[in-house]
């Protein structure tokens, strides 16, 4: 699918005069065609399902049976619920790829990325962080499995990005404004 194109259909309050670009890209956030802002809110929320899903796949390493032979054997009781891991892979893989893709089309709409890529993500992976932490220390009696350090070395990994993205973006949006 073709990037958006940006054009006077970004326009539909006329009578706002947009002197600044600063302004201009205020405007513009608040003017976004609704898809676009549908599209970030399902991206982030696949996000949002695909770490909240991982926690439910992995055991406690006290229930590794280590006489088991075999490396699917090993597998299935390091990893329960394979189903659902591939589940909680294919929304993250979604939601990253959504959240890359509206970045890419979108990179010069400062204030709409900070407010709609950047800010939810940074919310998400936070809360996903937590979630996972306490599901580690409590109900999987602090047993690190390998799929919790994956699953927490992930969510951290795009908790750094959105940090690091709603940083930069922010940054920019205050030179604009401090410009005019």
């Amino acid at each position: 699918m073709p990037a958006p194109t940006r054009s006077s259909k970004f326009s539909i309050l006329p009578h706002v005069p947009a002197r600044t670009r600063y302004s201009r890209l205020v405007i513009e956030a608040y003017e976004f065609p609704k898809r676009y802002n549908f599209l970030a809110a399902a991206a982030s929320w696949l996000l949002l399902a695909g770490f909240v899903i991982f926690p439910g796949t992995y055991t406690s390493l006290q229930k590794v049976d280590l006489g088991a032979t075999g490396v699917d054997k090993v597998l299935n009781n390091v990893i329960q619920h394979m189903p659902l891991l591939g589940i909680a892979i294919t929304c993250c893989i979604l939601g990253i790829a959504g959240i890359g893709v509206l970045w890419w089309w979108f990179r010069n709409s400062y204030v709409w990325l900070n407010d709609r890529i950047f800010l939810p993500g940074i919310l998400n992976a936070t809360t996903s962080l937590v979630t996972t932490l306490v599901n580690i220390y409590t109900a999987k009696n602090e047993a690190w499995s390998a799929t919790a350090i994956v699953t927490v070395t992930l969510i951290g990994a795009v908790l750094g990005v959105m940090v690091s993205g709603f940083s930069v973006y922010a940054l920019l949006i205050r030179g604009l404004s401090n410009k005019g």
